[in-house]
C-alpha cells in the first residue's frame, strides 16, 4: 500500500539529489540511507523496538514518522511506534497483546486512522501519540482490515474481509469521522488487499485472484472490473495519478497499467519475478517494492529499473512512497529464516 502523505523538510542538511529511506524489522533493524545515486551497499542500521513486523509507515517529515504493525501469530501483538529524530530513539505508543495492524492513513497532521485484524480500527487526534479504539459490532467485527483510506476528515473506507474458512470480501465506509461504519459489501468472495480513491467519486479496490472493484459514486456501489491480471494471481497494490491512469501489481511480479479508468489494462514488463507488495507514483515518477527487498523505479510507468535488492532475500518491502524523481521512501519487515 502506498504511504499516504509526506512533508519533506527543505534545509541544508536534507539537500541530496537522491533520498532513499528503508524501515525494516525483525526486527530490530531500521535501514536508512542518504545517497547521491541509488546503491545497495551504503545502508545505515538503526535499532527499532522489540523486533516487531512493520506493516505500514506514515511520514510527517524526514525525522518524524510513525510505524504500525506488530506480530500476527504466537501471541498476536499490536504495535505503534513514533520517532522525532530519524529513528535514533523510539516512543512506544502501543505494544500490546492485541490484533496486529496493517495500514495507517493520516488526513492531516493531527488526525489519523489505523486498521488491522479482528475488526481493528483505531483513531488518533494528536499525531499518533494516543489512539482510541473504534468498536464494531456483528460480523464486521471479525473481519481483517488490510487497508484504510480517507477522502477527508469525515469520509473514509476500510477494506479486507477474511482469507480462509469461506473467503469474505468486505468494504466499510464512514461519513462521520469513524464514529459509525456502514457496510458497503460483506459477501462471500475474494478478500481485498488495498483500497484507493482518485477523487471524491472514483475509487478502486483490489485483492485475491485478480480481483479489481471500482466505484464511481463515492463508494456506495462497487462493480468488478475486467483485467488482464492472471486469475490465479493476487493483486497486492494499486495506485492512480488521475481518474484514467493507474497501475496494479502483485504476485509473481505482475504489473498492469490502465489509461482509461480501468476499462483496459496493458501488460508491463516487470523488473522482478517475485511478489510486488506496494506501488506508488507522483509527478510521473514511480516506485515499487516487494519480496526479497526489491525496489524498482520508473519515470513513465512502462519501463522499470531495479534499483535495490537490499536484504539477501530476508526482508520484504511492504510500503513505498515516491515523493519525486529519485526521492523514495520504503518500509518493510524481515521474514523468519525458517519460513
Amino acid at each position: 500500500k502506498p504511504l499516504k502523505k509526506i512533508n519533506i523538510m527543505n534545509n541544508s542538511q536534507f539537500n541530496y539529489k537522491h533520498f532513499v529511506k528503508l524501515i525494516f524489522s525483525t526486527g530490530i533493524l531500521v535501514l536508512s540511507v542518504f545517497l547521491q545515486t541509488y546503491s545497495q551497499t551504503d545502508w545505515k542500521v538503526l535499532v527499532a523496538p522489540y523486533g516487531r513486523n512493520i506493516r505500514d509507515v506514515h511520514i510527517f517529515s524526514k525525522d518524524d514518522f510513525l510505524l504500525v504493525g506488530g506480530n500476527e501469530n504466537n501471541d498476536s501483538l499490536q504495535s505503534v511506534f513514533t520517532t522525532s529524530n530519524g529513528g535514533q530513539n523510539w516512543n512506544i505508543i502501543i505494544d500490546l497483546f492485541k490484533p496486529w495492524l496493517q495500514s495507517v492513513y493520516f488526513v492531516n497532521s493531527q488526525t489519523g486512522y489505523a486498521s488491522g485484524y479482528n475488526g481493528t480500527i483505531l483513531k488518533t487526534n494528536d499525531s499518533g501519540n494516543s489512539w482510541d479504539t473504534i468498536t464494531l459490532s456483528g460480523n464486521i467485527a471479525n473481519r481483517q482490515y488490510l487497508s484504510v483510506f480517507f477522502l477527508d476528515a469525515m469520509n473514509g473506507f476500510v477494506a479486507g474481509g477474511n482469507q480462509y474458512n469461506d473467503s469474505i470480501q468486505t468494504i466499510l465506509q464512514t461519513t462521520d469521522g469513524g464514529l459509525n461504519w456502514n457496510v458497503k459489501t460483506d459477501i462471500l468472495g475474494t478478500w481485498l488487499k488495498s483500497i484507493y480513491f482518485v477523487n471524491q467519486s472514483t475509487g478502486f479496490a483490489c485483492g485475491e485472484f485478480g480481483t479489481i472493484l471500482k466505484t464511481t459514486d463515492g463508494g456506495t456501489t462497487w462493480t468488478p472490473v475486467s483485467n488482464t491480471f492472471p486469475g490465479w494471481a493476487r493483486i497486492n497494490a494499486l495506485t492512480f495519478i488521475n481518474a484514467d491512469t493507474g497501475w496494479i501489481a502483485g504476485q509473481a511480479g505482475y504489473i498492469r497499467m490502465t489509461t482509461d479508468g480501468g476499462q483496459t489494462w496493458q501488460e508491463i514488463t516487470s523488473p522482478v519475478a517475485t511478489d510486488i507488495f506496494a506501488i506508488h507514483f507522483r509527478d510521473g515518477f514511480g516506485v515499487l517494492g516487494g519480496a526479497k527487498g526489491v525496489i524498482a523505479t520508473s519515470e513513465d510507468g512502462q519501463n522499470w529499473t531495479l534499483r535495490a535488492s537490499v536484504s539477501q532475500n530476508t526482508r520484504d518491502v511492504n510500503a513505498v512512497y515516491a515523493a519525486g524523481v529519485g526521492n523514495v521512501w520504503a518500509s518493510g519487515a524481515i521474514k523468519d529464516s525458517n519460513a
